[in-house]
């Protein structure tokens, strides 16, 4: 994973990281929205990369851990570890 995400393009842009801050930041929807959409324009404005695709993880477990579910399994990390809870170490 690079430095400190999942930025693969390693992209960067201070006032993109700035509006993101603030949009973070900021209670108010209308307010919020506002700064969404200058982080749009910019980004549109860069293109910094094209997003019409998404890592794929091929998910190898242990035949020690039992309770996986290879249907649930899905191309993300986040999509398998749904089931975690549910996992367990056989003998």
């Amino acid at each position: 994973i690079p430095p400190a995400g999942l930025n693969y393009g390693r992209f960067s842009d201070p006032k993109m990281d700035r509006l993101i801050d603030e949009a973070r930041r900021t209670p108010d929807r209308d307010k919020r929205k506002q700064v969404y959409y200058q982080l749009q324009q910019l980004y549109i404005a860069d293109v910094p990369a094209l997003i019409d695709v998404m890592p794929y993880y091929r998910n190898v477990i242990s035949k020690r851990i039992g309770g996986v579910n290879p249907a649930h399994a899905g191309s993300t990390f986040t999509g398998t570890m749904y089931d975690e809870p549910g996992w367990y170490i056989t003998q």
